[in-house]
């Protein structure tokens, strides 16, 4: 099924690239006479960056593809043209642009929105950019977003090597992830999501700058659109295995032995446990004659009493275990494999209980609730920061 998937979106991808150039290659036909004018008042922007600035204005940076290069006739997406401008909102950045450069904006083909840590910081900032997406009807919710701490004025420079448009260099760093479930990426749409009902925690990814080259570094943890911090690849990986968004995963144990999991199954839910709360015995029951007493519920021990109900994520990951550095007819090879899911039960665990003590839900378990309890539901229904705060995790590994 999901070899179909895959099949299926590569599909649809490769016909949205074919859309792409034949528009510009439309234009490209047209290389002579008012062709030319038309063509040079165009620009198609496949990556637009934002920063926030202290002032509450923007810096707001175009890349889009050079139709005027002289290998634009052979490869319309071989290399990037840039525009940079100082804004106060993002609809003044299209203005300018249009006067200064008599450049006309066409965002339809808009493939990634880069954004720096500012943007999240600021909720004035946050809502004048989801208004510009709101409001563009041409601006695509299902832009990818991604976030960098690098300065964006040397990331839109033709000092950068790629192979290709920045837009589609980018892209394609995403979707090569085969083993990370697309439906996991964050877009403008997951943005708007959050805005809106101010829940919701996702794994942006980061990208940084290595010499000429752009890569992804890490992952940023965006809950209700505030970042509450920073993911190595390996913790965002670990992340998205909670939240079920993988396909695949590979660890390497804490003596080097690589593991990999394979068609993975992960099961999410939450149940009820009974709050455990201590006795106050300056307030005791009485039986009718007198005698103070203790009644003891299933499951309370003695010092103890019934409170209210804490939410239990249950969390059961299942996957065909391989050890990549074993042979298959290894002696050990059966062992290793019941102390690998041991290994990565324990360090799941650990992680998610780290996060949940800093505030922060990394499996986005808050989603579940509703279909999963409806007394912990409307216990929690106007509070999400008091059900992380009394949350229970319970990571197998099978």
């Amino acid at each position: 099924m999901e070899e179909k998937e895959e099949n299926l979106y590569r599909r649809k991808r490769n016909i949205m690239l074919i859309g792409i150039t034949f528009c510009i290659v439309f234009f490209l036909s047209f290389l002579s006479g008012c062709g030319v004018n038309e063509l040079e008042n165009q620009a198609f922007p496949l990556v637009m960056g934002v920063e926030a600035r202290e002032n509450e204005s923007f810096q707001l940076y175009l890349a889009y593809p050079d139709l005027l290069n002289e290998n634009a006739s052979e490869h319309a997406l071989a290399s990037d043209a840039y525009w940079e401008g100082t804004v106060t909102d993002l609809f003044e950045g299209m203005r300018q642009m249009s006067e200064n450069s008599s450049k006309n904006p066409d965002f339809n083909h808009l493939k990634v929105l880069l954004l720096n840590s500012q943007v999240f910081a600021s909720d004035a900032a946050m809502e004048a950019l989801l208004s510009f997406f709101e409001k563009k009807t041409d601006a695509a919710w299902n832009t990818y977003v991604l976030l960098t701490e690098e300065p964006m004025q040397e990331i839109f420079t033709e000092k950068l090597q790629l192979p290709e448009c920045m837009g589609i260099y980018l892209e394609d760093l995403l979707e090569e992830w085969e083993h990370v479930k697309h439906n996991s990426f964050v877009t403008v749409g997951t943005l708007m999501q959050q805005f809106y009902e101010r829940k919701g925690t996702v794994c942006i990814p980061k990208v940084v700058r290595q010499e000429e080259k752009l890569a992804i570094g890490g992952f940023a943890i965006l809950e209700q659109l505030h970042l509450a911090g920073n993911l190595s690849l390996e913790e965002g990986y670990e992340a998205l295995l909670l939240q079920n968004n993988l396909k695949k995963y590979a660890f390497s144990m804490a003596d080097g032995t690589g593991v990999t999991l394979e068609q993975l199954r992960v099961q999410r839910g939450i149940v009820p446990e009974q709050r455990k709360e201590r006795w106050n015995r300056s307030e005791p029951s009485y039986l009718s004659d007198g005698v103070e007493c203790f009644v003891l519920s299933e499951g309370i021990n003695e010092g103890e009493t019934a409170g209210e109900m804490r939410p239990v994520v249950q969390i059961v990951v299942n996957g065909r275990v391989g050890i990549t550095n074993r042979l298959e007819g290894s002696t050990e090879r059966q062992q290793l494999e019941a102390a690998a899911k041991q290994e990565l039960e324990e360090r799941l665990q650990e992680f998610a209980e780290h996060w949940r003590k800093a505030g922060t839900d990394v499996t986005d378990s808050y989603a579940l609730l509703p279909g999963s309890d409806r007394a912990l539901w409307h216990q929690y229904r106007d509070d999400e920061t008091q059900y992380v705060e009394d949350l229970i995790y319970e990571v197998q590994v099978r």
